[in-house]
């Protein structure tokens, strides 16, 4: 006979980095619904922002402007992929992903 289903506290999932966890829609202000959404994410175990679609896109295009007005041609994605200087023995998982974007 089968061991049946486990106890449900050791069931988890995943949640990437940059990903939606909680979404308002309606007839309702970001201002209106800020407390709410700041509530739900100080009580998640892990660390979380609320934004609004404006602020997002804004940090969007803030991001592409710095990369577009970087004069540097050896960029950390640029040295990370060519594993200058060993790097490679050096950095972290989540660098070789995210190029030190998030930590």
């Amino acid at each position: 006979m089968g061991g049946g289903k486990g106890p449900i506290d050791h069931y988890v999932t995943p949640v990437k980095h940059g990903r939606v966890i909680v979404e308002m829609g309606g007839h309702c202000e970001f201002e209106e619904v800020r407390p709410l959404l700041k509530m739900v994410s100080d009580r998640l175990p892990f660390k979380s922002a609320v934004f609004s679609q404006k602020m997002m896109e804004e940090m969007k295009e803030e991001d592409e402007q710095l990369e577009k007005n970087n004069i540097n041609p050896y960029t950390f994605k640029y040295i990370v992929k060519n594993n200058m200087g060993g790097c490679s023995n050096w950095i972290s998982p989540y660098d070789r992903k995210w190029f030190g974007k998030h930590r």
